[in-house]
């Protein structure tokens, strides 16, 4: 059983297993973090590659780095922050899944939604993203106008 685990983990290019520098969620932590210092498209781009897949609220899937870091384009560091509030590693290691809160600052106001990222393990140890799913929060209706007296 354990021979069964050890065949399936994720091997760098010397075929020896590679093992998390740090777990997901430390990573998304810290893509969140960098999205504060600077632009979200480039924030981006360091955590993302030509396979990974953004799954937009209001669009087409977004699929690889140079399309993701385009769709971000013109927003400032800390435009685009996002809260990681947990998630979970596969026993085979080399998949995980992030959750938690975003907020998009816009110049029509905030958007606010929820997401779902789901990484993979790459040789060296780091972690990237995989699919980056986000929906988005309902703004709250206005509200009703009052009965006109009489």
């Amino acid at each position: 059983m354990l021979a069964a685990g050890c065949a399936s983990a994720p091997r760098n290019s010397a075929g020896l297993m590679s093992v998390p520098k740090i777990t997901a969620l430390e990573t998304d932590v810290a893509f969140a973090r960098l999205a504060h210092q600077v632009p979200p498209g480039e924030a981006f781009a360091r955590y993302t590659d030509p396979r990974s897949v953004e799954l937009v609220p209001d669009g087409p899937p977004v699929v690889g780095t140079d399309a993701i870091r385009a769709g971000l384009v013109g927003l400032p560091a800390g435009a685009f922050e996002w809260q990681p509030q947990g998630g979970e590693t596969a026993r085979s290691g080399d998949m995980a899944w992030t959750w938690g809160t975003y907020v998009l600052h816009g110049p029509n106001g905030d958007v606010t939604g929820k997401y779902v990222s789901i990484w993979h393990l790459r040789p060296d140890g780091n972690w990237t993203l995989a699919v980056d799913i986000g929906n988005q929060v309902a703004p709250p209706p206005p509200p009703a106008a009052a009965p006109a007296a009489q």
